[in-house]
């Protein structure tokens, strides 16, 4: 019992070594949104992941991975996942309780197309089926505006619209609701 009260009594004394005495300049933004892939016209489902690190009150950058899906448009279903870093300015600085920016940046990206090809029915009933695939991975460029508020100290609400324009000529835009943590 003796020896648990000291580690207690320990660990309280040295409770400010482990504080942080300034805001981190680490945060993580999870997005949920929708996005309109120009290559079939492919209207996903997007979920972005995102950690930002704050150079100064007027620079961010971020790194960040989207995955997106889709069985609305011009394939049976569509698919890509996405590497993104960026670079944000904020033009009325980033104060922490709110953020306006805008951002530019190389993005990568892995598409997946899956099509119906063929089929064959036989007295009405379907007995064979055909797939149609194609894998794409293209570099492209991001334009992003962005604006959040903090709702505390450490969370964070926002929304973002973006532009990416591929290598390939493909085209993707959209839109996000973010909520980030502070690290």
């Amino acid at each position: 019992m003796k020896k648990q009260f000291l580690i207690l009594f320990m660990l309280a004394l040295s409770s400010s070594a482990f504080a942080q005495q300034s805001p981190s300049k680490f945060n993580l933004k999870l997005g949920l949104g929708t996005s309109l892939l120009g290559t079939g016209d492919m209207q996903t489902l997007l979920l972005e992941n995102e950690l930002n690190y704050k150079l100064t009150p007027y620079f961010t950058t971020s790194a960040s991975i989207n995955f997106a899906r889709s069985n609305r448009g011009a394939y049976e279903t569509t698919s890509y996942a996405q590497g993104n870093v960026n670079i944000f300015f904020s033009p009325l600085r980033n104060t922490g309780s709110h953020d306006l920016r805008i951002g530019t940046g190389l993005s990568y990206y892995s598409v997946s197309d899956a099509w119906q090809n063929r089929v064959v029915l036989q007295n009405g009933e379907v007995i064979e089926i055909s797939y149609g695939f194609e894998d794409r991975d293209t570099v492209g460029v991001n334009g992003i505006l962005e604006y959040s508020f903090a709702i505390t100290e450490k969370l964070s609400l926002g929304a973002k619209v973006f532009l990416q324009v591929y290598g390939n000529e493909d085209i993707n835009t959209g839109s996000l609701l973010t909520f980030g943590v502070g690290l």
